[in-house]
């Protein structure tokens, strides 16, 4: 097993800088880890919902974190999930890119649906919402959606045509939203750990 070693550091502007860099390559390598194991396969479900939504706000503490001066402090305050993403707008405003924020309250919508009701009824609504918010379309996703969309539209029947779009943006377009929104945040805490 290593073992890291400190080096004989006096107190200067340094020893944060550093200690900083290896604590945050060290949560990218566990939120990378955590979303290989619980966000491998594809949407659809309450619990793709909350464990996406737990990973996010696990972002969201590393970053507000670094930068506070006491994390003490923050741990006692106990904020919800929507406090924590006002603390992080305002610590970070235009740093992050606006859609990050709008993208995590529709997330934290769509949790709070989900942990409170066993089948919430607008869960489809909230997962539009989200993925018009923080989906890019991917090529390779999209002509797969379309090569089977097209061969439905052909037997003219709209409302299989309308619940197969409706699954694929759960099962496909949903998942990619959520991987690009961590992803937006991870490149932001490697970016602020390194600086």
């Amino acid at each position: 097993m290593a073992h890291v070693i400190w080096p004989d550091l006096t107190f200067n502007s340094n020893v944060r800088a550093y200690k900083d860099v290896w604590m945050g390559k060290k949560h990218i390598k566990s939120i990378e880890e955590k979303i290989f194991i619980y966000l491998g396969g594809t949407g659809g479900s309450s619990e793709y919902v909350l464990r996406s939504h737990l990973i996010l706000e696990e972002l969201l503490d590393i970053l507000v974190r670094q930068k506070l001066e006491n994390e003490n402090s923050y741990a006692k305050a106990r904020l919800s999930f929507s406090q924590k993403l006002c603390l992080l707008q305002s610590l970070y405003d235009q740093q992050i890119d606006s859609w990050v924020y709008l993208a995590s309250k529709k997330l934290n919508s769509m949790r709070n649906s989900c942990a409170h009701v066993l089948e919430p009824e607008d869960i489809n609504k909230k997962v539009c919402e989200f993925v018009h918010e923080a989906y890019e379309p991917d090529a390779a996703i999209e002509l797969k959606i379309s090569a089977y969309i097209d061969g439905l539209v052909k037997h003219g029947d709209q409302a299989l045509v309308d619940m197969q779009e409706m699954h694929y943006t759960v099962t496909e377009r949903f998942p990619s939203a959520v991987k690009r929104l961590l992803n937006s945040l991870i490149r932001h805490i490697d970016s602020t750990a390194l600086t």
